[in-house]
């Protein structure tokens, strides 16, 4: 049997100050060679996290013809060319076309705050009542109540068209509709051109020439009791000058150029079928147009008032005659207006209905030719088959 002091010896561990010194060295060695592959194999983990959840959050692209609502709170969307959208409450847009040289979104009701992505080989263009917004690049709101469509840019540039009227708007800019329209209403008509006579109204036969008045003759005396006096000549009625003669319209209806005592502004007739429209009383507002332009044929807004009637009597009223009638006249008085892509498409659907053939296939070859690539160019193609 081993000595005790001898198995002391091997069981007591050696706790002196080089040994300790020794084993903590080896273990920063060991810890300095392995803390690199701890950290990247951590910072690797918390990245994989983070790609994960940014792309759960991230919406994919709105697909042609989908449309994102938002109820009680905003939503976000984004396109395919990497431009977002920022619907708000209450708000509803629509994604019309997406293709390789233009973005098309329809704002349906709300507002919506828009952050394009600059490709200047592409456009992109929300429309709304009746006003396109056109952008290359930059952010801007557009919102649609009531009063009409409203547009904020923050920054970049946009144009808005609305009818034959465009604005182009920078950062910090706004332009109300509401404004537009109260301000048009300010001013006074414009006076109608006479060389440019409405193809609707007949040509009015210049007036025969008036006859030089004869002289008067002189008066008779008139015997009082208080003595003879001559009386004063008798008042002639006011002989019409030929200038004012031929602007007097032919026809029973009323004319820009004629004011009547009493009867409504072009202005305030165009108002009243807005609110109309906007109202949904669609008969109301199709016969207040209708008025508008038998009245002030020659008025600005005569091309807007008929675009409007041909969509009412199109979509809400189900009288296509009456609808090709009113686009018709809508293109002959601004073939280049906003509003020209889509009362062509209109024209041959209309026509396309109502059986007439020749009709719709003219209108369908004048829109492919303007717009080849138009949101409507597919629907439109299968149009007129014989």
């Amino acid at each position: 049997m081993r000595d005790p002091k001898e198995l002391q010896k091997w069981m007591t561990p050696d706790t002196s100050e080089p040994r300790v010194n020794r084993l903590w060295s080896r273990v920063r060695e060991s810890g300095e060679k392995k803390a690199p592959m701890w950290r990247w194999a951590a910072a690797s983990a918390i990245a994989a996290s983070l790609a994960v959840a940014a792309f759960a959050l991230w919406p994919r692209p709105l697909a042609v013809g989908s449309q994102l609502e938002a109820s009680a709170e905003g939503t976000v969307g984004r396109f395919s060319d990497g431009s977002r959208v920022e619907v708000g409450r209450s708000s509803s847009v629509r994604l019309v076309s997406d293709t390789k040289g233009e973005v098309r979104v329809e704002l349906e009701r709300g507002s919506a705050t828009f952050e394009v992505s600059k490709r200047p080989d592409r456009r992109f263009v929300v429309h709304a009542d009746g006003v396109e917004v056109r952008v290359v690049g930059t952010r801007f709101t557009v919102t649609r109540d009531s009063q009409g469509v409203t547009v904020s840019v923050e920054r970049g540039i946009v144009e808005v068209a609305r009818a034959a009227t465009t604005v182009r708007l920078g950062a910090g800019q706004r332009w109300a509709e509401a404004e537009v329209q109260a301000a048009a209403e300010a001013q006074p008509e414009p006076e109608p051109s006479l060389a440019e006579p409405e193809p609707e109204l007949p040509s009015v036969a210049p007036a025969p020439p008036v006859p030089a008045p004869e002289p008067a003759a002189p008066p008779r005396p008139v015997r009082t009791q208080k003595g003879v006096h001559r009386a004063a000549p008798a008042a002639r009625a006011p002989v019409t000058p030929p200038a004012a003669a031929a602007q007097t319209p032919a026809t029973g209806g009323g004319s820009d150029l004629v004011e009547r005592p009493g009867a409504p502004t072009a202005a305030q007739l165009f108002q009243e079928a807005l609110a109309a429209r906007r109202e949904g009383r669609s008969a109301h507002a199709a016969l207040t147009f209708d008025r508008f332009l038998r009245d002030f044929p020659y008025d600005s807004r005569a091309a807007l008032a008929a675009f409007e009637l041909g969509r009412l009597r199109m979509d809400q009223l189900s009288d296509v005659k009456g609808a090709t009638q009113a686009l018709e006249q809508a293109l002959k008085l601004a073939p280049d207006g906003t509003f020209a892509e889509d009362a062509l498409s209109r024209l041959v659907r209309a026509y396309d209905e109502l059986g007439s053939k020749g009709a719709c296939a003219r209108y369908r070859e004048q829109y492919l030719a303007r717009f080849p690539n138009g949101p409507y160019a597919r629907s439109v193609s299968a149009r007129c088959a014989q």
